[in-house]
């Protein structure tokens, strides 16, 4: 460990789309959202929510890199609006540090049972510290 990513100081994980998220609901595609946790479960961030199984989220959740964000998993919900939400499918453990500047990396999504369950197209990006020469 150490090198470059102990100046790694800021995280922005840009979630552009979901793709082919199987519906959670009996009528029409999911109420879909995701939210980002850390490896502790803190919630990151919570997106909008989209009824659509190829949801265009754009959306850009940001966090500072550390000890609980070293690892996080992005999931995607289907929002009731009677009962508990549902999941439609996670991607755990990532390490942000080893995604970054992969433009539009496809995540692929798994349910509980560990089936595949759809995509989220993501860009990880990092802010480094400026305390450090980064070099030019």
């Amino acid at each position: 460990s150490g090198g470059q990513h102990d100046s790694l100081a800021v995280i922005s994980v840009e979630v552009s789309e979901g793709k082919n998220l199987p519906s959670r609901d009996i009528f029409g595609p999911s109420d879909a959202y995701f939210v980002v946790l850390s490896k502790s479960g803190k919630t990151l961030y919570k997106s909008k929510v989209i009824k659509d199984p190829n949801p265009k989220f754009n959306e850009t959740a940001t966090f500072q890199y550390n000890d609980d964000t070293r690892t996080i998993s992005i999931v995607a919900w289907d929002k009731d609006t009677f009962s508990p939400d549902e999941l439609i499918g996670k991607a755990e453990n990532l390490d942000p540090a080893s995604l970054l500047n992969r433009p539009n990396h496809v995540l692929n999504l798994v349910d509980d049972k560990g089936r595949p369950a759809g995509q989220l197209v993501v860009t990880f990006i990092g802010s480094y510290r400026q305390d450090q020469s980064q070099g030019s």
